[in-house]
């Protein structure tokens, strides 16, 4: 099993931080990808538990299901099909602190080509801080 995790201090507080990540259609702002469709919401509206989405980057499609959701705190999700991996589990966690919300983005994954591992971590690590430093730059700025 291979892992990623990495953590930023935002210096928003956690209701707009959380409203960035809990916002579908904000994504294609931070997140790096160019475009997420709801492939079929929760009951509870477009993102929750179960929701079924799918998000473009490039040439790549990527397919999730959001399998907990307990905002503003917890987003977990997991990918159904897409990217080279056997397993893809991720979990986005905000905590409130001091000076604004601490985020931690982890994921554990199996790739589907033996050996590949450590190149799948450095890409998911460079892309997860390109983003946490995107949202953390929109959070901001909503913040003053």
């Amino acid at each position: 099993m291979n892992s990623v995790h990495i953590e930023k201090e935002i210096r928003a507080p956690i209701g707009i931080v959380s409203g960035l990540t809990g916002d579908v259609s904000a994504w294609t702002d931070w997140m790096g990808i160019s475009e997420v469709t709801i492939d079929r919401p929760a009951d509870s509206g477009p993102l929750g538990l179960g929701t079924r989405y799918h998000a473009r980057s490039g040439f790549v499609t990527d397919h999730y299901e959001v399998v907990a959701f307990d905002p503003p705190h917890k987003y977990e999700y997991e990918l159904i099909s897409g990217h080279p991996f056997r397993s893809y589990h991720g979990v986005t966690t905000l905590t409130p602190t001091d000076q604004g919300t601490l985020v931690r983005w982890h994921v554990d994954f199996r790739p589907r080509l033996p050996g590949s591992g450590w190149a799948l971590q450095l890409m998911i690590g460079r892309a997860f801080r390109r983003a946490l430093k995107r949202l953390a730059k929109l959070a901001e700025q909503r913040a003053n």
